[in-house]
This record gives structure tokens, C-alpha cells and sequence, in this order.
């Protein structure tokens, strides 16, 4: 995994993936950690996207983009859940959302909320 981010706040650490995966079926899965003294909000909905939950790169280091998010109904109100200091809570978003998909080779990802701190995990697609 890349550079630990500092100890305090909302940090995102990967699992690393067993092997390499089918891009269909590929999934990621990341903790997000309340390393900080207060409690803080998780829109629950948007880390469990891979559309808004994460950023992925290709070994070129150029951004691959996921289709276009759909329009939520007009009545819409996210799930958010708190999260105390010290505890934490697992998302496995799965990467079946890129245009084009994700083609054979490596990517590196990281959370995309700029709210919560991330590390970096390597994955490869075969």
C-alpha cells in the first residue's frame, strides 16, 4: 500500500486483493477509520459506490473515469451512519462501473472523498 496518511481524522485503508481479478467481477474493499477525538458523519451511500467512493490510475498514472452517476429521486436523502473516535466501519465497492472497462494490467486506487484521508492499493486486472 502507498504512504500511511497522518494518525488523526477519517483515513481509508485498502485490503489488498487476493490475485489478480476478471474486471466484470472485480471488487475492492477498504476500512474507513476514525482516527480522530470527535464523531464523524459517513455518507454511506457514496463510499459504497465505486462511482464516488474511489479514484483509480492506471500505470501510466492517467486517471480511468467510471460511467456518469444515475439522478437520484427527487426525494432523496443519503444514509449516513456515525463513527466514533477509534472505531471503524468496512465498504467493498465492486468495479464494474468504468467506460471503458477496466482492460488487463495494473491500477492503483484510493478514496475519492477528500473528507477522509487514503491510503493507496495496488490491484491487477487480467
Amino acid at each position: 500500500m502507498g504512504d500511511a496518511p497522518a494518525a488523526d481524522g477519517l483515513v481509508a485503508v485498502f485490503e489488498q486483493p487476493a490475485g489478480a481479478m476478471v474486471a466484470s467481477a472485480a471488487t475492492l474493499a477498504f476500512v474507513v477509520e476514525n482516527r480522530g477525538t470527535t464523531e464523524a458523519t459517513l455518507d454511506l451511500d457514496q463510499l459504497g459506490s465505486a462511482i464516488f467512493a474511489i479514484e483509480v490510475f492506471d500505470a501510466s498514472g492517467a486517471q480511468r473515469y467510471t460511467i456518469p452517476p444515475g439522478m437520484p429521486p427527487a426525494n432523496y436523502k443519503p444514509r449516513v451512519e456515525q463513527l466514533a473516535p477509534g472505531k471503524s466501519r468496512r465498504f467493498e465497492i465492486t468495479l464494474n462501473v468504468f467506460s471503458p472497462e477496466l482492460a488487463a494490467g495494473t491500477y492503483t486506487a484510493r478514496a475519492r472523498p477528500k473528507t477522509i484521508r487514503s491510503e493507496t492499493v495496488r490491484f491487477t486486472i487480467r
